[in-house]
């Protein structure tokens, strides 16, 4: 099942228009909301995180009741644990200059949470650096869009590879963050992760963890991580609204710490399923 404009129906018959400025120009913003229990988690940042780049591009915020659109999908798919997609695109109109008056086309989709990430989080993943980054300058650097070019080729080398996820390398040699999730280094007790300048988004979880880290006392700092320092780091971990707090143990053909979870880490994924545990009551 999709909610599509309105509507709660069968995904096959959901149908968008082949002139829709999603499809033709990437003209369109996009959230990935987890639910659990059939409650989406920090519903209020990602609904503030869509507007902010739906108003950088300059497309209305939908008037529908994105709340109860999720509310009325997770019902009808019977999914209370889940990830759904929420797409905004321009609407349907030709040309770079959009035509005026359009209404935004509104698609929300689930999906199910893969069922290896539990085990996934307790031993921790591979992730490999790719020898390109997605630039720190560009217009929509930090915004949620649907132009994922560089992530789909970041995440086809890192299947090829064998790993979970694949690391953008920038020019300057920096790390800006992973295809999908954010990623942190833990150094000598201080948790460490890439600023907003370094080109990454500002991730829902990736703040959470950054609120959880101090909370517990841990020194935490936004700073320029650069790709040699990998090697250096005690733990290193990513995080993402569907995978959470994981774990990584190796980076390319390297060994991260003991090659298991570290205790900050570990630590901070506890204090993760606390805030959802919460949520859930």
């Amino acid at each position: 099942m999709v909610w599509l404009d309105g509507r709660v129906l069968p995904s096959g018959r959901a149908r968008i228009s082949v002139f829709d400025r999603g499809l033709l120009y990437g003209d369109a913003a996009f959230e990935t909301v987890r639910v659990y229990g059939g409650k989406p988690f920090r519903w209020r940042e990602h609904r503030r995180r869509l507007a902010t780049t739906l108003e950088l591009l300059a497309i209305p915020f939908p008037d529908v009741d994105l709340r109860r659109a999720i509310d009325d999908l997770i019902t009808a798919g019977r999914l209370p644990e889940a990830a759904i997609r929420l797409t905004v695109t321009r609407g349907v109109g030709e040309g770079l200059a959009p035509p005026p008056g359009l209404e935004p086309t509104v698609l929300l989709m689930p999906r199910a949470i893969p069922a290896g990430l539990e085990a996934a989080r307790a031993t921790g993943v591979h992730v490999i650096r790719l020898p390109f980054g997605q630039g720190r300058f560009g217009f929509t650097t930090g915004h949620k869009t649907t132009n994922y070019a560089a992530a789909v080729q970041g995440r086809i080398r890192a299947r090829e590879a064998g790993a979970f996820e694949a690391l953008y390398v920038e020019q300057d040699g920096t790390l800006s963050e992973a295809t999908t999730s954010n990623v942190f280094g833990v150094k000598r007790g201080r948790l460490l992760t890439p600023p907003m300048a370094a080109g990454c988004l500002p991730g829902i979880t990736r703040e959470l963890a950054l609120q959880l880290g101090r909370k517990a006392g841990v020194p935490t700092r936004e700073r320029a991580l650069r790709s040699g320092e990998l090697r250096d780091f005690d733990e290193i971990f990513l995080t993402g609204s569907v995978i959470e707090i994981m774990p990584v143990i190796r980076v390319d053909d390297r060994t991260i710490g003991s090659g298991a979870p570290g205790p900050i880490t570990t630590q901070l994924q506890r204090a993760y399923r606390r805030r959802v545990a919460a949520m859930r009551k």
